[in-house]
């Protein structure tokens, strides 16, 4: 019988029964996530020391790609959980890691009940390099006695009938070490009297691997509730796209190819609002915004024009939750140039609702005689992956996107605040983050983008175009993410769907043009 040792750190905040995974604060046991305990439990053997995320990650899930929302969820509980609001306790060090700012006081007896926590031995996933050799033999070892019992070639003991004193089976059939040369034969055997079985899977095996290359580039999903696996990094080459004006005062827009791609997220990725993946074609060439529309441009459109758009909005003025769907919205009294912070020319417009953002493209029509409009929902994820098929542009990274795009501001009043620090919780002037790769900039935050279509959860049209239901539709689709989401909400695929009347301070748009008509 195993002789467990119990290993107990106490903290002068609490203690850790690392043996029995207990945590308890004072006299209070408190209930944890398993993998926020494995959190916790690796940031207190390295009390005193940054732990960069990477180790965090790679110590709580080893050989799985999760995202840093995983990481940031349990850091929150544990937050929670030990009352550590101002963040004296575990402390963030902005694009590196954590730090448990807590030294080992003395050791303590266990103090949870019940026996220790033991974690079944599971078969790990091997990569057949020259030291995991000897795995991959324990791991046919294991799979052997499987394989044979629903072959038929092992008497099977799961179901109680086969077990000795059942039949004629005595205890000499019980299941005993597989030597090298049983194991050499069994497999022999198996595969002689198996073959058409064997064939048959390996035939499978092959459809299932073609299939998961082919849609595998997508984000996967991890058993932790997180939007989609993303530890790893991916190199992304950078193609610029061919830019241009059509007037002093019009946006500067991207020339975009005719192409297709892979539209929306696997199905069982957290709340991106997406379709399942499926082949879309952008049949003939675009254009579409290099950054949001600006205030100044939307101030001419304004002038010339004399229209009211803008105005009468709601700013963002608090939180009642722990997401960006629980904001609270102040009167409709905000407006484009003012909506409940400082704004320059460059900040991109917000305030802006559905019919406000088709107005203005229908003058830039009138004004240029181009086909302007609103991206359809297609076009604006064909723009935004900008040849990828990674969660973001840029990869799947979280903790790069602080260069890429704008979320909510750790200085904020959102409870669920994170990200980069800036001099203020708002957008910052379009253009200041780093690109994608064909060169449009702000597709990852800032302020929601109205797209061209109404709402439905997977009703894109496999041509590109916009989906408009016979009769019009009074919700519409917002697309990128803004300066008071969260990180994981600024995706390529994370839809949201919006009444085409709301005026909001995190709400803007750009605008698309077709090319060659």
């Amino acid at each position: 019988m195993d002789h467990l040792v119990h290993r107990v750190l106490r903290f002068d905040r609490f203690a850790l029964d690392l043996t029995r995974g207990c945590l308890r604060a004072g006299d209070q046991d408190i209930g944890l996530r398993p993998k926020t305990f494995e959190v916790l439990r690796y940031l207190a053997d390295n009390a005193g020391r940054l732990v960069p995320k990477q180790e965090l990650f790679d110590a709580a899930w080893p050989n799985v790609s999760v995202c840093d929302d995983s990481l940031v969820q349990c850091i929150r509980e544990l937050r929670q959980k030990l009352r550590d609001d101002d963040r004296r306790l575990i402390k963030t060090v902005s694009r590196r890691g954590y730090l448990l700012d807590a030294t080992v006081s003395a050791q303590a007896p266990p103090f949870c009940a019940g026996p220790a926590a033991r974690v079944p031995e599971l078969p790990q996933k091997l990569a057949l390099k020259p030291g995991n050799r000897g795995k991959a033999r324990g791991l046919i070892a294991w799979l052997v006695p499987a394989i044979s019992i629903r072959m038929g070639q092992v008497p099977d003991y799961r179901d109680g009938r086969n077990k000795p004193g059942h039949d004629q089976v005595g205890a000499a059939t019980r299941f005993a070490p597989i030597t090298a040369p049983d194991l050499r034969h069994r497999v022999r055997r198996t595969i002689a009297a198996h073959k058409l079985h064997i064939w048959g899977a390996a035939a499978a095996g092959l459809v299932c691997v073609a299939s998961i290359f082919l849609l595998g580039r997508l984000p996967t999903l991890v058993a932790e509730p997180s939007p989609v696996g993303l530890a790893e990094k991916v190199a992304v080459e950078l193609h610029p796209r061919p830019t241009f004006k059509d007037c002093a005062d019009c946006p500067a827009m991207v020339a975009l190819p005719a192409g297709e791609f892979i539209m929306g997220s696997p199905p069982r990725q957290r709340d991106v609002g997406a379709g399942l993946p499926k082949l879309v074609t952008i049949k003939k060439p675009i254009a579409i915004g290099k950054f949001e529309v600006t205030v100044d441009q939307f101030s001419v459109f304004v002038a010339q024009t004399g229209t009211a758009a803008g105005t009468r909005c709601r700013a963002i003025v608090g939180d009642n939750g722990n997401s960006a769907r629980s904001l609270i919205l102040g009167p409709p009294e905000a407006s484009f140039r003012a909506p409940g912070f400082a704004v320059a020319a460059t900040h991109p417009a917000v305030c802006i609702n559905w019919h406000d953002a088709q107005a203005y493209a229908t003058w830039l029509k009138s004004r240029t005689g181009k086909p302007y409009r609103l991206p359809t929902d297609a076009e604006w994820e064909y723009a935004a992956r900008a040849g990828t098929q990674t969660y973001y542009s840029f990869g799947n990274d979280m903790s790069d996107l602080c260069d890429h795009g704008r979320f909510v501001d750790p200085d904020s009043q959102f409870r669920w605040r994170d990200g980069c620090s800036n001099d203020t919780p708002s957008p910052i002037p379009a253009g200041q983050r780093k690109p994608n790769p064909w060169g449009i900039f702000d597709m990852h935050g800032n302020a929601w983008e109205w797209v061209e279509d109404c709402w439905a959860t997977d009703a894109t049209p496999a041509d590109g175009s916009a989906f408009s239901p016979p009769g019009g539709c009074d919700m519409g689709v917002m697309r990128g993410g803004s300066w008071a989401n969260r990180p994981w909400e600024l995706g390529s695929p994370v839809r949201r769907q919006m009444s085409l009347a709301a005026r909001s301070s995190h709400i803007g748009f750009r605008v698309a043009l077709s090319l060659g008509e």
